[in-house]
């Protein structure tokens, strides 16, 4: 993940702990989208690298766009 934009969905571990890890292993920011269980609650956390948190619609975009690329993102 050295230098990468991650994104990540919510459940299961903290959000703030995502982005901690995602830090720990290189990357430079995080795009957090919430699970279908989240949809659309979006809650401001105090992340230790730069951060967006996304609703679920939005979040399918995003998935559906990094699956459509053949290339490295």
């Amino acid at each position: 993940m050295k230098g990468k934009i991650v994104v990540c969905l919510t459940g299961i571990d903290a959000r703030v702990d995502k982005g901690e890890q995602a830090l720990q292993a290189g990357a430079v920011g995080m795009v957090l989208a919430n699970d279908n269980i989240s949809e659309n609650d979006i809650i401001p956390d105090p992340h230790v690298l730069p951060a967006s948190h996304i609703n679920f619609s939005d979040g399918i975009d995003v998935f559906r766009y990094i699956n459509s690329s053949k290339y490295e993102i």
